[in-house]
Parts: C-alpha cells; structure tokens; sequence
C-alpha cells in the first residue's frame, strides 16, 4: 500500500517540478496541484503489531440469584462446567486480539501544503495521527466464556481491545517515526539543489 502511495506522490512531484521551464518547484501558485495531492488521503507509513486481552465480567448481584444462576448453567450444555462450582461469577467473556494499528498522515487537512522560496522549499504536514486500527475475526480468540454473550455485547469488546492497541501504540510514540518515515520519503522525492524544509503543524 505505502509503494502505491509513494509511486503517486511520485508522479505528482514530477509533473509539478517537470511544467516548469526554469526547473522550480512552482507549486505555491498553483493550489490545484496541491489539491491533486491531498486527494491522496491519506499517507500511512508505519505499522504496528499488537496482541491485547480485552476482558468483560459480570458478578451476581446476590447470593440467591448466585444459586439460581448456578443451576441455570448446570442445565446448559454450553456453560455446564461452570456451574459445577459456585462462583459470583454471572458472566465473563476473555478475547485475546491480533491487530495491526496504521500512524500516518491526512494529507486532506488544510494544513498540507507546499511553499517555495528563492532559497527553500517547505513543505507542510499536519501531525501524524493513527489512521486505523485493524483487527479480523481470524485474528482474535477466545480465552474464556462463561455465560451468554450476545453479538454487539462481543463487538464492544473488541472495539475495548482496538482502543487498548491504539493507546499503547500513542506510549510508544510511533508518531515521532513516521514523521523520520515522511521526511526521507517525501525528500527524497523531490530532486532539487535547494533545501528542503519539513514544517509540521
């Protein structure tokens, strides 16, 4: 995806720098340029692995509807070995969950732009941000289940461990790699003599 994305910017870069006679960077003048490489959308250049335990339990609210909860499992073929043994457990539900969390940049953000001087070119990018956290059916399991479980009650525990990956991925600072990660990529794209200045913002 990232080589897909390299190769636009690529081309791009090259039929604004290749219009001029004088060899400039003339983009600042021409803003619809600029929009053709907003249109992009998105720029993601790291990636992340996690595996994270999402967890849900529920407790009897008493000690009676403890012994009526217990010999409602004992009669149920799914969840009979947890009523072999009293517990004040009503329900709880383990998933461990494989995903993979994208940090890079939304070059539709007004804050993208790219400016040039006599001496410079600027370029400008909004701060690198987590675009998406992924995660598939194949890529979690279960630990535990005890109890009934419905399907949306299944989907917030899975959107719990997404919200887990995206927060140790922000522990990390990945964002401050993927602003290393735009600025050989897109430097490297631009074959100038003059400097190139990277502004986040």
């Amino acid at each position: 995806m990232l080589a897909l994305l390299v190769g636009i910017v690529l081309f791009f870069v090259k039929w604004c720098s290749g219009s001029s006679a004088k060899s400039r960077f003339e983009i600042e003048n021409s803003p619809i340029r600029v929009e053709m490489i907003r249109n992009i959308a998105q720029l993601a250049n790291i990636s992340y692995k996690d595996e994270v335990v999402a967890d849900s339990i529920e407790y009897y609210k008493s000690e009676n509807e403890m012994f009526a909860g217990t010999f409602e499992k004992l009669g149920d073929p799914d969840n009979f070995r947890h009523g072999l043994k009293a517990s004040n457990v009503k329900r709880r539900l383990t998933l461990i969950v494989k995903g993979e969390v994208w940090i890079g940049f939304n070059l539709k953000d007004e804050k993208f732009n790219i400016k040039e001087t006599d001496s410079l070119i600027q370029i400008f990018l909004p701060e690198p941000e987590i675009i998406d956290v992924i995660s598939t059916a194949t890529s979690t399991k279960v630990f535990q289940e005890n109890g009934r479980w419905k399907d949306y009650e299944i989907r917030q525990l899975k959107n719990k461990a997404r919200q887990k990956m995206r927060r140790n991925a922000e522990m990390l600072r990945l964002q401050d790699k993927a602003k290393e990660n735009a600025k050989n990529v897109l430097g490297k794209l631009i074959k100038k003599k003059k400097p190139v200045e990277f502004v986040f913002v």
